[in-house]
């Protein structure tokens, strides 16, 4: 039997969520991050591997399962933004779902260690590399994708006038790339 848990930091950003975003928005979003989610339940299947449990919390959701090997790391890691991108072929029926699945795959792409992109690219450095090359090699991706996203936010918040509000999102990825190692992220299938 899965066991479902619901970390109380994911139900205050939730609660916030609710007070602070359009409902129709919410919804959208939801829905994206569900098939997102499943296209990962999917491959995970099909790879031949079980779901034993599911975590939502302030990093998103985690489906834990057994260790993957560096193939079906990859394949599992990118099935989500695979599902995502797809739901840009109902943008006429549902625009705002088909949006928020674009977006949520275009950030999980980043190759950063707790994000698909990053277990995807790890697991494929895993094949050419041993371990501590890999994690190495991922560390020094990591920091120039966090250079080049510090650079399109402030650049977004001084002359597109965006506000605080790019830069915030910055240092908030800075902080999930800091509290996950890419042994940890390559362990579990997804954070959304």
């Amino acid at each position: 039997m899965k066991r479902i848990s619901i970390s109380p930091y994911f139900l205050i950003i939730a609660a916030a969520a609710i007070l602070f975003l359009p409902l129709q928005w919410l919804v959208a979003w939801c829905i994206a991050s569900a098939l997102h989610e499943f296209f990962h339940y999917i491959a995970l299947i099909i790879c031949g591997y079980g779901v034993y449990g599911v975590q939502v919390c302030h990093k998103g959701i985690i489906m834990i399962t057994d260790d993957l090997r560096p193939h079906h790391g990859i394949i599992c890691s990118l099935a989500g933004p695979l599902g995502g991108f797809l739901m840009l072929l109902f943008v006429r029926v549902m625009p705002r779902t088909a949006l928020c699945g674009a977006v949520l795959s275009a950030y999980n792409l980043l190759p950063i260690g707790s994000l698909d992109g990053g277990r995807a690219l790890y697991s494929f450095l895993t094949l050419l590399l041993n371990e501590t090359k890999a994690q190495t090699f991922m560390r020094y991706i990591e920091y120039a994708v966090l250079c080049v996203v510090y650079v399109v936010c402030i650049y977004a918040a001084i002359k597109l006038h965006t506000g605080l509000l790019p830069i915030m999102a910055a240092v908030l990825l800075t902080v999930r790339c800091k509290k996950t190692t890419c042994n940890e992220a390559a362990k579990a299938v997804q954070y959304t």
